[in-house]
């Protein structure tokens, strides 16, 4: 039955075209059947190499996978197709960033959000990049366009107090990460935060009563 199945599989691809397949290929990524999203990506590229879509989402999963090196020639084939294209620019970034390349990334992620400037997870991800790099006031204002943008993004919320509470911001620091616990209650980076920085501020309290 499984060799009737594939073959069916290689009859159906043959038969199929390349927008088909795009289809096919995003339903099996969707249910995390990634085998098989690889496969149909490549069918879709050896009969439509320059379909970007295919690139970015082969560039994802291998991103996943742990690949940065595949993923990064992968979403540069993307962007090359697609240079227009703010997503294709902050992934990239990402992957760059991964790779401690942070200068190409911050580069990047400028690209993009110069393609779209209400670009929210561009300002986050350039965020990280610069606070890496150890320019903590622009990251900061970078984590603050995110959250201009969008109010409930729990992550930025959450980085924010993690700059402030490397600059001894405690309070501050523990109304961001509230903030960002109350948006998203499963959110353990940010619960662990928000329990930090108050033994933090008990510390201190206990200091000043000593």
């Amino acid at each position: 039955m499984l060799a009737d199945f594939h073959s069916g599989m290689n009859d159906a691809v043959g038969h199929s075209t390349p927008e088909q397949l795009l289809e096919e290929a995003l339903a099996a990524h969707r249910r995390g059947s990634i085998g098989d999203a690889k496969r149909l990506y490549a069918s879709v590229l050896s009969m439509d190499p320059t379909n970007a879509a295919a690139y970015g989402n082969l560039a994802i999963i291998a991103a996943q996978q742990g690949d940065l090196a595949g993923a990064e020639r992968l979403f540069r084939q993307e962007i090359r197709l697609r240079p227009d294209d703010p997503a294709g620019y902050n992934n990239l970034g990402s992957v760059l960033q991964q790779q401690a390349r942070l200068a190409d990334a911050i580069v990047a992620h400028r690209q993009a959000l110069k393609l779209r400037p209400n670009y929210a997870e561009a300002f986050l991800a350039l965020g990280n990049a610069l606070k890496q790099q150890g320019h903590l006031e622009e990251a900061m204002g970078s984590y603050r366009a995110a959250i201009a943008l969008k109010r409930d993004y729990a992550e930025a919320h959450n980085n924010v107090g993690v700059l402030l509470q490397m600059q001894g911001k405690f309070d501050q620091a523990a109304t961001a990460y509230g903030e960002a616990v109350a948006l998203r209650p499963t959110y353990a980076e940010a619960q662990f935060n928000f329990g930090i920085v108050l033994h933090q501020k008990l510390a201190v309290r206990r200091l000043h009563m000593t």
